[in-house]
């Protein structure tokens, strides 16, 4: 050090000093030291983790700054957080001092996190600073510079959900269209926070709303999921381009999300405007296999109006109407059935909904598809019939409304057993030692598929 030892102790006191004496004896106790010597304590670190640069840069004391700059002081210095003068006078909104640091050549651009990447104008746009923005980009800062994981200032801004400085940004150039490494644009960010109005402004400020991000997740997927319909409106307005595009995890179109959260106004906005209603997901469920499982009777009709198939296959060959009842969604089970549905149709295992109805020990579902022409009599992959599956659940309840209905009991499975075998307690052996009564339940004489 040129023969002068940096005092931990010099540096604690000239920090005192500019903290509590005037500035004209704070520069004349800096005078009092040899050049090199003075610089070196202006940015030696204080047991505080400050320095009496930093101090300096953080309260109102143009004078002392000015002389320390004459100096020729590091004014890249970092305090123990890291942070220079520059930073340290933006986040306690001393413009005077930031002015001068940057006139006496700090960097505007400097990094202030190097794990993350970040920049200055990230940290005071992220701490919703915006005179210290609006300096910073009149001095040269990079309005579009990206974090390690690809956010501009304009994506952080998001998270303060502040108009004012998300209209600063994009008047000084930000593009309103970049994304992150996700893929994620500021319109896709404003809509995951919640910021709606923020979403209006970036939409009427003319951003691209048929970006998407890596899941191919778009902005009209995400307002559909939500159930927002001005903004959904607003998208399709501004183009129909995803309105039947799938995203990447499921294979779901903004129809099927939209049924997923029994948004039966977003349905048919999104059908006014094009969306397919027999599109399948990766797993081959239609729209309306969602709305038969969730169980919306409004959105099962606006489907049904707009020629929903009713009797179109998952991949494991479930339909509609198998769906709606596992779910136990009479309402919609007896839509189907007006509409036409196949109610004799086997799953992939043979199970057909009368089967499902055993499952569910649905008396109310049961009757609807029998007296609309279900066969009682018809058997799964392992031959077993409904009353099989009743008799194995020990349901009595099942196994008494069959018999009533006249089933077949003595119809084998495939290991030659008739459902009696399965029927292990005293009341079912019971029940299948007597003789079946004779009436039987009124049928609809509809044909069926």
């Amino acid at each position: 050090m040129k023969g002068h030892k940096v005092n931990e102790e010099e540096a604690v006191e000239m920090v005192r000093s500019v903290r509590f004496n005037s500035e004209e004896e704070v520069i004349k106790m800096i005078q009092k030291m040899a050049a090199d010597h003075s610089r070196e304590v202006c940015t030696t670190i204080t047991p505080d983790g400050t320095t009496a640069l930093h101090f300096t840069a953080k309260r109102y004391r143009p004078q002392i700054l000015q002389f320390m700059l004459e100096l020729d002081v590091d004014i890249n210095a970092r305090n123990n957080s890291g942070m220079t003068a520059l930073h340290t006078s933006l986040i306690h909104s001393n413009q005077t001092a930031a002015k001068m640091l940057i006139e006496s050549g700090a960097d505007v651009n400097e990094i202030f996190s190097k794990r993350s990447g970040s920049r200055l104008l990230h940290k005071v746009v992220l701490m919703d600073r915006i005179e210290a923005t609006k300096l910073l980009l009149e001095k040269g800062a990079l309005v579009n510079i990206k974090d390690k994981w690809g956010r501009t200032p304009l994506h952080l801004s998001l998270l303060r959900n502040n108009s004012a400085m998300i209209n600063l940004l994009l008047d000084k150039g930000s593009d309103i269209n970049s994304v992150d490494e996700n893929g994620q644009s500021p319109l896709h960010l404003s809509l995951l926070y919640k910021s709606y109005d923020i979403a209006k402004l970036l939409i009427s400020k003319g951003c691209d709303v048929t970006l998407k991000d890596k899941t191919s997740l778009s902005p009209l997927h995400m307002t559909a999921d939500m159930g927002i319909v001005d903004l959904t409106k607003m998208i399709l307005r501004r183009s129909t381009a995803n309105t039947n595009s799938k995203e990447k995890v499921m294979g779901r179109t903004p129809l099927h999300l939209a049924c997923l959260k029994n948004y039966s106004h977003i349905a048919r906005i999104l059908i006014d405007h094009g969306a397919d209603v027999n599109l399948s997901t990766t797993f081959r469920k239609s729209p309306l296999h969602i709305t038969a499982r969730n169980g919306s009777t409004e959105t099962a009709q606006v489907l049904l109006r707009h020629n929903a198939n009713v009797n179109a296959l998952t991949t494991n060959n479930r339909t509609p109407l198998h769906e709606a009842i596992s779910a136990q969604s009479f309402n919609i089970a007896t839509l189907l059935v007006q509409a036409g549905a196949n109610i004799n149709f086997r799953d992939l295992n043979g199970l057909t909904p009368l089967h499902y109805c055993v499952k569910t020990s649905n008396e109310k579902f049961m009757m609807l598809l029998l007296q609309n022409g279900a066969l009682i009599n018809s058997t799964d992959n392992k031959q077993q019939t409904s009353l099989h599956h009743a008799a194995i659940d020990n349901n009595i309840m099942m196994c008494t409304f069959l018999i009533n209905a006249h089933i077949d009991m003595n119809i084998p499975d495939e290991e030659n057993h008739t459902a009696k075998f399965y029927g292990t307690s005293p009341e079912l052996q019971d029940l299948f030692s007597k003789p079946p009564p004779t009436k039987e339940i009124k049928r609809s004489s509809k044909k069926t598929n």
